[in-house]
């Protein structure tokens, strides 16, 4: 979840329940924060760097992130 959700902010017992679930929470990046690095971003003209391959190379990829040689976002094709 990003942001604060309005109440009530329950989770299913099915949730809870299907293996390892952890919930945690954090106070860093108000909204006011978010805005000011959109509006950085845009003035600076950031662009994230997105890479595209196939499902089929996951388990590669997975290797590669934990050898920490991944430097951008990875979107799955099939």
């Amino acid at each position: 979840m990003f942001g604060v959700p309005p109440p009530p902010t329950g989770i299913s017992a099915f949730l809870r329940t299907e293996g390892v679930r952890t919930v945690t929470g954090s106070p860093i990046g108000s909204l006011y924060q978010l805005r000011e690095m959109l509006d950085v971003t845009a003035r600076h003209g950031v662009k994230g760097i997105t890479g595209c391959s196939p499902i089929a190379r996951a388990n590669e990829e997975l290797k590669e992130v934990e050898k920490n040689m991944v430097r951008y976002r990875v979107v799955r094709a099939n």
